[in-house]
């Protein structure tokens, strides 16, 4: 490129009447580029910034495009033609809803004519270069004198590039794409938004995750991906909700999902990971032993918990047979730089989230270290689906504690995976404002479980829950607590003597 250096253009916004701009020109065919600004303070181009904004009060707020044409700083000024083209480059003028196109090129049409004394030019032909245009929009354009194509692209020239891309340029391709593959009412299940069917309707409503609700104003039609909240007045789709709950820009909001994606990706190779481990379990017999001397023998509950053995050396050739390659299995953590089972000779948890695997949690059966989870986020509450319906909830320090209490009835046990709970955590257990929690920690000899037990129990009592702290003998757990004997009825006499703070 060869620089025509800085330049000064007009500017769309409201405090604003010039931009800074660079041209430069083709040293292949001639063709002037112009450079726009970065998306930066002072230069605040509204053509650039807010034209999604326009779009969404126009499709979303209902109001005229009148309403939703940009505020700029003389109010006398009309966008010139180069902003129209960024503007509308697909809609069809012809359309009432688009009559302000129509009537802006027809004036900038009469001003030109105005000023040369020569004909209105045909601002459609202007409009429709070097983009898709629709045939209404093109119909009073000279169609003999157009010319659509880039003289560098040779042999494609006489191809619309509306036939290349289908009608869509490629970065509205990829949203589309993004959008059909996210359905908005799962991403905002994985981050436990609480909705309930409006009928048979495919439309659902809840609490505004937005802003602080009351009562259920937040509605999502799960066939058009949209939502709207009558408390705080905002809608859109997915990538509009990502932009509002992360305060992100459009394009930061794709990168976001996009990201979600690739993480649903490694889901799904963790969902083929615990379904091998599982296959392995009753393989091994050192793993089904170690199960009865843990107390657990339902195989009912062995099953639906879905745990799985890791007998180690054979797990990355079983994902390369599938398809998946070393980098991504050591990126996932489910392997060592040599190659080996990150988790040799562990009884496997898979840790699921909406049907989703979102981490594996390993109890070793020999000398290693106890407890492995995989370097990435354990998640909300163990089960937390069949869990979050009751009023009361046994909250344990791991999982063979909520297995084992799960086998003897307990079934609105869940488990954290460990003593600390995360933000999204207690937001789950806080779901139901009149839930009583019974903490059931480890009775340590070091007294760092009965200390983590009053800890939480403050901070639930703090976010307005109820809490109560269940003594077991010294030195023992759930898990151990049945294991000696107990029974149902011991640890329901122990769930009855619970005290708060």
């Amino acid at each position: 490129m060869v620089g025509h250096g800085h330049r000064q253009k007009q500017a769309h916004d409201e405090h604003h009447d010039w931009i800074t701009i660079r041209r430069g020109v083709c040293n292949i065919c001639g063709t002037t580029i112009t450079f726009l600004p970065v998306f930066s303070l002072p230069y605040s181009h509204y053509s650039l910034l807010a034209r999604s904004e326009a779009l969404r009060r126009y499709f979303v707020a209902g109001c005229s495009w009148e309403a939703a044409a940009p505020p700029v700083k003389d109010p006398h000024r009309m966008p010139d033609p180069s902003t129209l083209r960024r503007w509308f480059r697909d809609l069809d003028s012809s359309h009432p809803p688009f009559s302000f196109l129509r009537r802006t090129i027809e004036a900038i049409g009469s001003l030109d004519s105005e000023r040369t004394g020569s004909p209105p030019r045909r601002y459609a032909t202007v409009l429709a270069h070097r983009f898709p245009a629709s045939p209404t929009l093109l119909a009073p354009a000279d169609l003999e004198n157009l010319s659509t194509h880039h003289p560098c692209l040779g042999m494609l020239r006489g191809v619309l590039y509306r036939w290349i891309w289908k009608g869509h340029p490629p970065m509205r391709q990829d949203v589309e794409q993004l959008k059909h593959r996210i359905s908005l009412l799962d991403y905002l299940q994985q981050r436990n938004w609480n909705a309930h069917r409006i009928s048979a309707r495919e439309e659902f409503v809840g609490l505004c995750p937005l802003h602080p609700d009351t009562r259920p104003s937040f509605y999502v039609n799960a066939r058009k991906n949209l939502f709207y909240c009558h408390g705080c007045e905002r809608g859109g789709d997915l990538i509009r909700f990502v932009e509002l709950a992360e305060h992100l820009s459009f394009r930061e909001s794709i990168a976001y999902l996009q990201q979600d994606l690739a993480v649903a990706g490694e889901s799904h190779l963790l969902d083929k990971t615990a379904a091998f481990y599982q296959a392995q379990l009753h393989r091994h017999p050192e793993a089904a032993e170690y199960l009865r001397q843990r107390g657990l023998f339902h195989p009912e509950l062995i099953e639906e918990l879905g745990l799985g053995y890791a007998p180690g050396g054979n797990l990355r050739r079983h994902l390369a047979d599938l398809g998946y390659g070393f980098d991504l299995l050591l990126r996932t953590g489910l392997v060592s730089n040599q190659g080996r089972d990150a988790f040799c000779r562990r009884v496997i948890f898979p840790c699921r989230q909406h049907g989703r695997v979102v981490n594996l949690y390993g109890r070793s059966i020999g000398a290693a270290f106890p407890h492995r989870l995989l370097p990435r986020s354990k998640g909300g509450l163990f089960a937390w689906d069949s869990v979050r319906t009751f009023s009361t909830v046994i909250l344990v320090e791991g999982l063979f504690d909520l297995a084992v209490l799960w086998q003897f009835g307990f079934r609105n046990t869940t488990c954290a995976i460990g003593t600390h709970l995360t933000a999204a955590q207690l937001s789950q257990l806080a779901d139901q404002p009149e839930r009583c929690i019974y903490i059931a920690f480890d009775q340590d000899a070091n007294q760092s479980g009965q200390q983590a037990s009053r800890l939480l129990a403050q901070l639930l009592e703090n976010t307005g829950l109820k809490a109560r702290i269940l003594r077991l003998p010294p030195g023992q757990d759930p898990n151990s607590y049945f294991a000696t004997g107990a029974t149902a009825s011991d640890f329901r006499a122990r769930l009855e003597q619970a005290q708060s703070l």
